[in-house]
């Protein structure tokens, strides 16, 4: 970041450029830079290509580590998961969340927070040009204090978009087993699954536990005597269930499924009762019974 015509810059970087003040004044009074924080600006086409709110937090995060100039500042908690593009199921707050090993921690100052948090090389990546905790690492930080269903759909995200995997996320959890919390994170790990497809769908797991039902086999492509007629979200081969987290994302506007798969999938719950010969294609089990979610 600082790069005049590319990024966020301060009046420091710009004067350092050989731009003038009086030159600054007038560009900010034409519209052709516009002032992201004092003292921090952002090129009018910048501005106006972070159009969605995932970039505009972006500008606003790296203006936010422009001004306060820590070496090790970086961008973390509900701004780093917004940034990555995670899922979460709350709508993360509008300030900005900076990491620091400063020990200033907790100090909310206009537009961010503060935080003293230790965050090793491995732990960080960049996105957009902006430091920020890596997906592992925003998901293990944030597990710690939601809930469990929070926290999956979290973790369930980072590894739905490859972003981080399982084993990663166990190492990361075991770089921070002194921190407050951490056994909420490990609890999230425990129950996310890589084949997740959906938040619905994570939240359909998590209820399943909640409720004392046997764990299921997810995304289990299901077969008759002709082959492969479609994809359940959920499998139960010990009893021949099969179920469906049908959120309205998976619809046309006039109610009818998105693809061909999905029609499929009807036919397996309309005619589960007469097509004893449907079974999970690796021979697991035959299939009796449909639950929607």
């Amino acid at each position: 970041m600082g790069t005049i015509g590319e990024a966020p810059f301060t009046r420091a970087d710009a004067l350092a450029a050989g731009v003038s003040p009086a030159t600054i004044r007038r560009r900010l009074q034409d519209g052709d830079w516009t002032t992201l924080r004092r003292g921090v600006y952002v090129p009018r086409a910048v501005l106006a290509a972070a159009d969605t709110p995932e970039r505009r937090h972006t500008l606003d995060a790296a203006a936010v580590l422009l001004t306060l100039r820590h070496h090790d500042a970086l961008v973390a908690g509900t701004s780093a998961a917004r940034i990555l593009g995670l899922d979460t199921l709350a709508p993360p707050p509008d300030d900005v969340v900076i990491a620091t090993s400063d020990p200033a921690k907790g100090q909310r100052r206009r537009g961010y927070v503060l935080r003293y948090a230790d965050v090793p090389p491995h732990h960080r990546t960049t996105k957009h040009g902006v430091a920020l905790t890596s997906a592992a690492r925003t998901v293990i930080d944030l597990a710690r204090s939601l809930t469990l269903r929070e926290g999956v759909v979290l973790a369930d995200s980072a590894l739905r978009q490859q972003l981080a995997t399982l084993p990663e996320l166990h190492t990361l959890a075991r770089d921070c087993y002194t921190t407050p919390g951490i056994c909420g994170a490990y609890r999230a790990i425990e129950h996310a699954d890589p084949k997740s497809e959906s938040v619905l769908e994570s939240l359909s797991r998590v209820a399943m536990r909640e409720q004392g039902l046997p764990e299921p086999r997810t995304q289990v492509v299901i077969c008759d005597a002709y082959g492969p007629i479609a994809r359940a979200d959920f499998f139960w081969e010990r009893f021949g269930v099969v179920g469906e987290a049908d959120g309205i994302g998976k619809y046309a506007p006039d109610g009818r499924r998105t693809t061909a798969e999905s029609s499929a999938r009807r036919n397996v719950a309309r005619n589960e009762s007469s097509t004893p010969g449907t079974r999970s294609c690796d021979g697991a089990g035959g299939t009796r019974t449909v639950l929607r979610c």
